[in-house]
């Protein structure tokens, strides 16, 4: 799936897009799981998924006004896509690296569209800039086993 993000775009049409990345990003971990057998990991990708779930969660449910038509400028119009066909034989640290290149650009639109913003909905793109920060830490600590 390819999600595109325009170098301008409207809350409103962040928020959707990030809904639609947030579930991707959970149905990735899901297969992700199905290439390790580790304990750990299997704990930690069950925590990134609830994670996932529940920042898609939160985009659906906003309760707080926001003005929806206000306008976000990003680098140059670029596209978010998942590289990997978990479909085929590859192996877990590609997988894993891909993992964390989702975190980063997560982190990345996050703290963009918090810096661009005002108010509540300021806090909340700041707010899950930080969870996607440290799904990246938790990830990059898997790396070293």
């Amino acid at each position: 799936m390819k999600i595109r993000y325009k170098s301008y775009c409207t809350i409103k049409e962040l928020i959707q897009n990030s809904i639609l990345f947030e579930e991707e990003t959970a149905n990735f971990y899901k297969k992700m799981k199905s290439y390790t057998d580790n304990e750990k990991t299997d704990d930690l990708l069950k925590f990134l998924i609830e994670q996932e779930y529940m920042h898609k969660n939160k985009l659906e449910n906003i309760t707080f006004a926001y003005d929806s038509h206000a306008m976000i400028q990003f680098p140059p119009e670029f596209e978010q896509a998942f590289p990997v066909d978990i479909g085929t034989s590859i192996s877990f640290s590609v997988l894993l690296d891909t993992a964390i290149e989702i975190e980063v650009f997560s982190q990345k639109i996050y703290h963009e569209a918090g810096f661009q913003s005002m108010g509540e909905i300021k806090e909340l793109f700041m707010s899950l800039a930080q969870y996607e920060k440290t799904h990246e830490q938790y990830l990059r600590e898997l790396e070293l086993f």
